[in-house]
C-alpha cells in the first residue's frame, strides 16, 4: 500500500494501492533496419567501439557512451585511462570521434544474458533519429524517420545536459503530478524522484522501492499500469524517468535534431529482421 507523503495543492492526502505520488556480419546501410532485443527491460544492440564488436546497452538517458572497463583492458587502450575517444560503428554508420568513459558497468547490465561490451547514449545519437520497433526488435538511425502509420503522441523534447526529456503526468488513480522525465531507453520501470513519491510503512533510507503506478500520461497517451520505482536521488526539477518497458509497447521515434519523440500504434513485421544482429 503507497500513501501520499504530503499534501500536494488542493487536494488531501489519500491511501491508494499501488505507487503514490507527491508533487559480425557486414554494416547494414544506414538507412537499413538492424535486429536488436528488449532485454531485462532495456534495448541491447549490437556495435563496436574502440575495436571491440559485442552487444550494447543502447540507452538515450545517458549523456555519455561509457565502456566496460574489464573489456576496455582488451583493446589498444591505456590500461589506467578513464576515458578515451575510440571510432564507434553503430547501425551502419561510423562515427570517428567519440569520447567515450571507461569505467565498470552498473547492475542493469550484470542481469543480461550475454556479456555486454558498453553503454552507448545520446552522445551517438545526436542530430539524427533514433527509431525502434519492438516485436522482432529492430532499429535504425538516420536524418529523417521513416516509421508511418498511427501516431498516438507527438511530444516535444528538451535536451537538458546531453539527455532528452519530455513531459509527462504520473498517477496513483486519485492524484497525479506533471513533470519533466528522462527518456531512457537503456533503462527499466518509470522512476520517480524520491520527493514525489514513497511507500507506506517502508524503513527509513530504504532503496528499490517498486509497485505499480495506475497511469502514466504522455500527451493525449494514456499507459496504463507502467512498473515504477523510487529513484534513490533526487534531480531538482525533474519528476523521473521512463525506461524501455513503456517504449516497448509503441513504434518509437526520437527525433533528436528536430526536438520531437513520436509513439506509433505498433506494426506487424515479418517474422526475421531485414539486416544481421551484428554491427
Amino acid at each position: 500500500m503507497m500513501v501520499w507523503a504530503s499534501s500536494m495543492g488542493r487536494c488531501g492526502a489519500v491511501a491508494v494501492a499501488g505507487l503514490a505520488l507527491l508533487a559480425a556480419p557486414a554494416m547494414a546501410a544506414p538507412a537499413d533496419w538492424t535486429a536488436c532485443r528488449i532485454s531485462q527491460g532495456v534495448l541491447v544492440v549490437p556495435a563496436q567501439a574502440a575495436g571491440l564488436t559485442g552487444q550494447f546497452v543502447l540507452d538515450t538517458g545517458t549523456a555519455r557512451s561509457v565502456l566496460d572497463a574489464t573489456q576496455a583492458s582488451l583493446a589498444s587502450l591505456d590500461p589506467d585511462a578513464t576515458a578515451a575517444t575510440v571510432v564507434v560503428r553503430l547501425a551502419g554508420q561510423r562515427l570517428a570521434h567519440v569520447d567515450v568513459a571507461i569505467a565498470a558497468l552498473d547492475a542493469r547490465t550484470f542481469i543480461q544474458p550475454t556479456p555486454i561490451t558498453g553503454v552507448l547514449g545520446a552522445d551517438v545519437l545526436a542530430g539524427q533519429v533514433l527509431e525502434v520497433e519492438p516485436d522482432p526488435c529492430r532499429f535504425r538511425i538516420g536524418a529523417r524517420g521513416t516509421l508511418s502509420g498511427p501516431v498516438l503522441a507527438r511530444l516535444a523534447v528538451r535536451t537538458v545536459d546531453g539527455a532528452p526529456y519530455v513531459m509527462a503526468s504520473v498517477s496513483d488513480g486519485a492524484r497525479s503530478k506533471t513533470g519533466a522525465m528522462r527518456v531512457a531507453t537503456g533503462m527499466g520501470p518509470v522512476s520517480l524522484d524520491p520527493a514525489a513519491a514513497r511507500m507506506e510503512g517502508a524503513p527509513a533510507g530504504a532503496s528499490d522501492l517498486s509497485a505499480p503506478l495506475r497511469a502514466l500520461s504522455l500527451g493525449p497517451l494514456l499507459v496504463e499500469g507502467p512498473d515504477a520505482a523510487v529513484a534513490k536521488d533526487a534531480q531538482p526539477g525533474i519528476l523521473g524517468e521512463i525506461g524501455e518497458p513503456v517504449w516497448a509497447r509503441y513504434g518509437f521515434q526520437l527525433d533528436l535534431k528536430r526536438g520531437v519523440l513520436t509513439l506509433f500504434a505498433p506494426v506487424d513485421l515479418p517474422a526475421t529482421p531485414p539486416t544481421s544482429s551484428r554491427p
